[in-house]
């Protein structure tokens, strides 16, 4: 998943902060439980904590989502045993998921980007930016950008991950496909045994 040291520490930096406002968020949520409070923020609210959970649950099972795909490459047969039409046919497929992935890399870009305060303050709509204000007033700017910024961390970690079990569900196809491939090569073979044998 990450590529260096580094870009793990930060991964583990965002994981950390945005489980610390989580837990915040839901005791100032818990203990505002009256009518105005809940038609403001109830729904991007529960929407939100749908949405970290996911993201919690992918972060931490990162490592075990890479140890099964290495396990399983290690008993998986190589392509280059399939015939260079099919090898062919397999590529384009690849290539297929490939743009499919850009595609949604930029989509998850646009869409983080779209949730930024373009058009004024959130404050009247999102629990942490109404948290981190009302907690530290005007020192409060420095934890909305990284709160922020994070927003792009989660798409591309949930991302990042899905693209691993597509990486593997792609490959579970490919091997089914070459073990129908030699299953025919073996039915095939008693007939050229026997054609060998008459002549």
């Amino acid at each position: 998943m990450y590529a260096s040291k580094l870009s793990r520490r930060i991964g583990i930096f965002f994981c950390s902060f945005l489980t610390t406002t989580a837990i915040i968020c839901g005791f100032v949520f818990f203990r505002n439980l009256n009518k105005a409070f809940l038609s403001k923020y109830s729904l991007l609210a529960v929407g939100s904590s749908i949405g970290f959970c996911s993201y919690l649950v992918v972060f931490t099972s990162q490592t075990q989502y890479l140890q099964l795909m290495n396990n399983m490459f290690s008993i998986f047969w190589p392509l280059q045993n399939l015939s260079r039409e099919n090898f062919n046919h397999i590529t384009q497929i690849t290539q297929l998921v490939k743009y499919f992935a850009y595609i949604t890399v930029f989509m998850s870009f646009v869409s983080s980007t779209a949730g930024l305060p373009w058009f004024g303050d959130e404050y009247d709509i999102m629990l942490p930016v109404k948290m981190y204000t009302d907690i530290l007033g005007t020192w409060a700017t420095p934890f909305l950008v990284i709160y922020y910024v994070s927003v792009y961390h989660i798409g591309f970690t949930i991302i990042c991950n899905s693209f691993v079990l597509i990486h593997v569900s792609l490959h579970f196809k490919f091997q089914y496909f070459l073990l129908s491939k030699h299953l025919e090569q073996l039915q095939n073979e008693p007939e050229l045994l026997n054609v060998t044998t008459r002549n």
